[in-house]
């Protein structure tokens, strides 16, 4: 497999099958697509390189959850907990607003959302709030 690679980045531009053409074309389709051509390196790869191309060129989508989903986790003492929150500050209180709003899922990894769960494990704890994250299948960064 003949391949094309951005040189900084290492990930895949292009790869081709057809053996009978040079490497110069991999490089030509790469400038017509806007790379320099000193930012760019073809070679023939193995079997095991161009797999390991496609999955760096392909990293997983980052993990998310929908707010419907986190909030049908929380039990009548959670929300009972989570009500005394909200009554006596008003930080937590918006934040409820808008986990109440959300539409979209809500990346894991996002600052917003990591602010959001530190707020919920010191309303309900840790473990109730690893329990949670268990049955949603997510994992929260440290």
């Amino acid at each position: 497999m003949r391949v094309c690679v951005e040189i900084s980045t290492g990930m895949l531009i292009e790869a081709q099958s057809n053996d009978d053409a040079g490497l110069d074309v991999l490089i030509s389709n790469a400038v017509a697509c806007g790379y320099s051509a000193d930012a760019v390196k073809a070679y023939v790869a193995t079997d095991a390189q161009f797999r390991a191309l496609l999955i760096a060129s392909n990293p997983p989508p980052p993990i998310s959850v929908l707010s419907q989903d986190l909030m049908a986790q929380f039990t009548v003492a959670d929300y009972a907990a989570i009500k005394t929150a909200i009554a006596s500050n008003d930080a937590f209180g918006l934040l409820w607003a808008s986990l109440q709003a959300q539409r979209d899922p809500m990346m894991v990894s996002n600052a917003r959302f990591q602010a959001g769960w530190a707020a919920l494990v010191s309303v309900l704890g840790a473990p109730r709030m690893s329990a949670i994250a268990t049955a949603l299948s997510i994992t929260i960064p440290a």
